[in-house]
């Protein structure tokens, strides 16, 4: 009988010990849910063509009973993955708060090795990835061609090619300068600037530096 009362005593031990473990699972499992106000602030914040912005994190946690009636987002637009902070206007909510954003955008990938002078036909393909800040996604031109060796699975990076045939130097070109939303045309003449760098000078007499697409030199402003 005293064996029987202590393996009962045992059995309650086990059960009260695992009682806080499986009260805390559902807590811990539950969703993340971000309210529609900064959602659309971080959707608006998005400017790169494609691209698309996850909120992972929200730090603090809004408390019960804020209510958001404007949100802004001071590093606008956003140029990559990372933390973004964000300014909250409204009752009961905390005036500041940090978001963690994954921005993810179609990219050009190696399929396989290609060496440099190879065309990129039949070579890359377009898929959605993670993009960090400085690394503005681009789509390359069909006839673009290797100007340094690229692994397989690796992203293509505008100063890994170059154009296949296209206007050289002392040649006329239209000029897109991109600075976030925003795009300006200009007309300038090329000039040599090295190996696979495509450089232009506006009639202002600035110097530029971009990409070739379609005969038009593509500067993205810092």
């Amino acid at each position: 009988m005293r064996g029987l009362v202590l393996s009962f005593s045992l059995a309650l031990i086990r059960t009260a010990a695992a009682a806080p473990t499986l009260a805390a699972a559902p807590e811990a499992s539950a969703a993340f849910a971000l309210p529609r106000e900064i959602q659309a602030a971080v959707d608006a914040a998005v400017t790169i063509p494609g691209a698309r912005a996850v909120v992972e994190s929200l730090t603090p946690a809004l408390p019960r009973g804020c209510t958001i009636e404007r949100v802004e987002l001071p590093g606008a637009p956003l140029a990559g993955s990372g933390q973004a902070a964000v300014r909250l206007y409204g009752r009961g909510c905390p005036s500041w708060a940090w978001l963690r954003v994954t921005l993810s955008a179609p990219v050009a990938v190696a399929i396989r090795a290609v060496a440099a002078g190879e065309p990129l036909a039949g070579a890359m393909v377009m898929e959605t990835r993670a993009i960090t800040a400085g690394r503005v996604p681009f789509s390359p031109l069909p006839d673009a061609v290797a100007v340094r060796p690229i692994g397989p699975g690796k992203v293509i990076q505008p100063d890994q090619i170059r154009a296949a045939a296209g206007p050289g130097a002392g040649q006329p070109v239209q000029v897109i300068v991109r600075a976030g939303a925003l795009a300006i045309e200009a007309r300038g003449r090329l000039v040599a600037c090295g190996r696979a760098r495509s450089c232009a000078v506006l009639a202002s007499g600035k110097n530029v530096e971009g990409r070739l697409e379609d005969g038009r030199l593509v500067v993205q402003a810092p």
